[in-house]
């Protein structure tokens, strides 16, 4: 039985010019639902603000969720 799992990326830009790409495990399915978008952004704005990272965030540039199904073999 297949199960599931969900990758939200988020990805930046930094002052330097480089992507940044923040990848979060176990993400929230819902978050490609109607509100998704919104609180994708409320996230990277959040972010943005604390600047939790060495490379210092100019910009957030959006995110991706990805899917994969996960099948045990037995």
């Amino acid at each position: 039985m297949a199960v599931n799992t969900y990758k939200l990326k988020m990805s930046f830009v930094t002052t330097a010019g480089e992507n940044y790409d923040l990848i979060i495990n176990d993400a929230d399915p819902t978050l490609v639902e109607a509100g998704g978008k919104a609180r994708c952004d409320a996230a990277g704005a959040a972010i943005m603000t604390a600047q939790p990272f060495l490379s210092e965030l100019a910009s957030y540039t959006g995110a991706t969720l990805t899917s994969t199904a996960v099948t045990a073999i037995a």
